[in-house]
């Protein structure tokens, strides 16, 4: 389990936002963000990452990091 969900959850309520306004700004379902902040969704797609980011206002790296030792 990654601790991706950990960013998102922290960003999305840093920012003030509930899970059905992030979801919404992001263009996803509020069950599948759901999903990726209690760690069922491992790897969300590209696409998914990309959306929460932009709705976050941050870069996708951010929220989900490469493994340690892994190179970007």
């Amino acid at each position: 389990m990654c601790s991706c969900m950990n960013e998102v959850a922290h960003l999305r309520e840093q920012r003030g936002l509930s899970q059905g306004e992030l979801a919404t700004l992001a263009g996803i379902s509020q069950a599948q963000l759901s999903r990726i902040e209690a760690g069922l969704i491992d790897r969300p797609s590209f696409e998914t990452v990309r959306k929460l980011a932009a709705a976050l206002r941050t870069r996708p790296e951010k929220l989900f990091p490469a493994p340690d030792g892994a190179s970007a």
